[in-house]
């Protein structure tokens, strides 16, 4: 894969039949990945709807909330982890099925968004909730998945490995919260890294209960408290920011079409129908 930078500094070039507002390319000063679970686009907007009443305001008022919905998103297979890490590599790295920390054959030797951005003098952070410690990556704890972190696989040190490669920093591995300690607070958002990857929690990001009503509820709560002020922040054309909120897959019924919205002054609000998926995001 060739690097993923290139795909960056036109971002906006390439997006311009998808709702983008300018007409030249722009490259936003900061760009946040938020990653929701298991719910298809129809679960989210329209059967379970009730359930997120915040993230659907986003798509109702998108002139408030300059708000493209892009209705036609797909992920690419079933279970999380591979989706998670082609997204954040355009490959799923031979890893077919969710794993507990890094998987046996990293650390990774392939080009990544993290690596690729950090190399082109760029910064990266992945921020998980629940996360016990910076640069943690050994195992699952509490409600902290790695499945959900794909850059540990990356990340120096790896099973006793040093990755000398498109490696991941530590220091690019941190807890979400307390906010204000690592991710910043809404006082300081212009201190986010170029790109940042946010990872709630498997009880805040939907992943459980299966319970619809009781898992898209505590999503949608924990986006209104930690989310909002951020694409609150990001309307304002000055701050020059991107807030991309995607599911890494459906709930296996519905072809894996997954709901996924850009926030921020950049876009040109309302609905975008071009079919894509989580390479073409990438």
């Amino acid at each position: 894969m060739k690097k993923i930078t290139l795909a960056f500094g036109s971002l906006f070039c390439t997006l311009l039949s998808m709702n983008v507002q300018a007409q030249i390319p722009v490259k936003p000063s900061h760009v946040v990945f938020v990653l929701e679970e298991n719910y298809s686009y129809s679960d989210i907007t329209s059967t379970f709807a009730s359930y997120a009443p915040v993230i659907n305001s986003l798509i109702k008022d998108s002139l408030t909330y300059s708000t493209v919905n892009f209705t036609q998103m797909f992920a690419i297979t079933h279970p999380s982890e591979p989706n998670y890490l082609e997204l954040f590599s355009g490959s799923n790295q031979g890893v077919t099925v969710d794993e507990s920390g890094p998987d046996a054959n990293a650390p990774f030797d392939d080009c990544n968004m993290g690596s690729s951005l950090i190399s082109a003098g760029y910064t990266f952070i992945g921020y998980s909730e629940t996360q016990p410690s910076p640069g943690w990556f050994n195992t699952d704890n509490s409600n902290y998945y790695t499945k959900h972190c794909p850059w540990i696989n990356w990340m120096n040190g790896d099973n006793g490995v040093i990755c000398t490669k498109d490696s991941i920093p530590v220091g690019s591995d941190l807890p979400f919260a307390p906010v204000g300690t690592y991710y910043p607070d809404s006082n300081h958002y212009s201190s986010l890294p170029t790109v940042s990857w946010v990872i709630p929690n498997i009880i805040d990001d939907m992943h459980d209960p299966s319970t619809p009503s009781t898992a898209i509820s505590n999503g949608d709560t924990w986006f209104k408290t930690n989310m909002m002020p951020l694409v609150r922040w990001a309307i304002n054309p000055a701050n020059n920011t991107l807030v991309i909120v995607v599911w890494d897959e459906d709930d296996e019924l519905h072809s894996n079409n997954i709901p996924m919205l850009f926030c921020g002054s950049l876009v040109k609000p309302g609905n975008c129908t071009t079919k894509i998926n989580l390479y073409n995001l990438l």
